[in-house]
This record gives C-alpha cells, structure tokens and sequence, in this order.
C-alpha cells in the first residue's frame, strides 16, 4: 500500500524480478521517519548527475581540441606549400609592361646559412675598376662570375668571364630556373661587406641580357629601391632578406633604374646572386 503522506512513488524494480520487498525512492513529501534516506539519496543521485555532465564536458573539448589540432596540422601544410614555389609573392611593382616580383620564402634559413657560408669561402671575389660617367673607379663591394663554358657577360666596359658552376650554385639555378621558368647561363655575384659597400642608380639594359633577372638574396637584409627613369619621384622599395627571390622582367630594365643604398649602421655581410640569360649572339 501507498504511504500515508505521500504523492508519488518510483519503483525502482519491477514486480516479478525480485522476491524481496520493493525498493522504491520517493518523489514527493516523504514521512518524518525516512526523510533523512531520502535526501541522502537525492544528494547522491544529484552528485551522479553532476559526474556525469563533467565527463561529458571534458569529453566533448577533448572532441574540440583533437579537431582544432588537425584543422591546424591541414594549414600548417598548406602554408609549406605555399612558400616550396612561385605561387607565393609579392608585388613590388607593375607598370605598363615592368613588373617586379618579390618571393620570401626561395630559400629555407638552413639553405640560406649553408650557402652563404660556401660562397664567401670562394677565391673568385675581387673589386674592379669600372667606368661610370667617364671615370674609373674602384667597385664599392665586391664581385665574381660564375656561368656555362664559354659565356661571358660585359658591363661598364668590364668583360666577365664566369667560372665553371659549383654544385651548391648549380642546384640554386636549377630551383631558380623552375620558378621562373627561364632558363640561366650567367650568375654574378657581389658581396657587400658592410653597409658602406653599395650599388649605385643603374639598369641592367645590355642588349645581349635576354629575359628576366632573377636575383637571390643571402645575408643581412638591406633595402632594394627603384625608381623610374623619367618621373624620378615615382619610387618602389622592397627588403631583401636571407633567402628570397627578387624576380625583375618585362620593361623593368627599359623604364626602371634600381640601386641599393650605403647604410652606415649595417655591420653585417650580404651575398648577392642576379642569375641572368646571356645572349651568345
């Protein structure tokens, strides 16, 4: 029979299943004598409650985490991919026929510091006397030439003659000629000591330059400015870090002047390669 007092009960077993008397847990008002059993065992089905929702709770971040580390892993490669080719520039100018192209990711900081180091070891670096507006003076920085047997490349009245590739040279103008999608026969290298080496205001215009430049970056990062030839106070610059790609084609050279300044603070060397295509012609 139902207890006097009470409004509802729950039966936690069925009839049939158990020979001994029913358990059954109230809901509802409960008699002065079971109170106390009563509450006890609310308090500890509220605790169940409670353990439960917590372990769901820390299952579903575990849920979320697990999907925000393979949504991170899947950028992660796409963001690789993105700096392993040409898809990924900048443009740092494009006008009328002249465009130049700026990769920062061509080479890889182990690539950049191995390389470096190989180059400035070579025995080829000298500074010529060059001509400029009519007078002879000694190169700010220091160069050397590297190319395909036979080729040689003439400027300011100098005659370069390129030495035969070596292999960490060769491999840089392989990757540069994928990118580019130009092949190269001449590489010209120049090593600014400090920031009192410099390049001054000029265009590689020669006529037996067929093509792009392609020009590789190693070292300390300094700034590359153009400028175009009539309307001078039209400028463009760009910071040519450790290995990055520097991409100059179509009327670049026709309507463009470019330098690299002196910067008197920079202490540090910079190594770089303009990988050119030279007419046999």
């Amino acid at each position: 029979g139902q207890h006097p007092g009470t409004s509802k009960w729950l039966r936690a077993t069925d009839r049939g299943l158990l020979s001994r008397p029913r358990v059954m847990l109230r809901v509802g008002t409960a008699s002065r004598d079971n109170r106390p059993l009563h509450c006890l065992a609310m308090v500890g089905f509220v605790a169940l409650c409670g353990m439960a929702s917590l372990a769901l709770g820390r299952m579903r971040k575990v849920i979320r985490e697990s999907a925000s580390l393979r949504l991170l892993s899947s950028s992660s490669g796409a963001s690789r991919k993105a700096t392993s080719g040409p898809q990924h520039c900048e443009v740092v100018l494009r006008n009328r026929g002249s465009e130049v192209l700026y990769y920062p990711g061509f080479l890889s900081e182990e690539e950049s510091e191995a390389l470096y180091a190989h180059l400035a070891s070579l025995p080829t670096w000298q500074s010529k006397p060059i001509r400029i507006y009519g007078k002879i003076v000694t190169q700010p920085r220091l160069v050397a030439s590297y190319a395909d047997p036979g080729v040689e490349y003439r400027y300011s009245n100098v005659t370069n003659r390129g030495h035969p590739w070596t292999p960490e040279l060769d491999h840089v103008r392989r990757k540069a000629e994928s990118w580019v999608g130009q092949k190269f026969n001449f590489c010209l290298l120049n090593m600014y000591r400090n920031g009192t080496d410099y390049m001054g205001w000029h265009a590689d215009d020669e006529k037996e330059i067929v093509g792009a430049i392609a020009s590789v970056s190693l070292g300390v990062p300094r700034d590359f400015v153009f400028k175009h030839k009539t309307n001078r106070t039209a400028k463009h610059e760009v910071l040519l870090e450790s290995g990055s790609l520097l991409l100059m084609r179509g009327k670049t050279q026709e309507d463009y002047l470019h330098s690299l300044p002196r910067r008197a603070r920079i202490d540090c060397g910079r190594i770089n390669l303009t990988f050119r295509c030279i007419s046999s012609k």
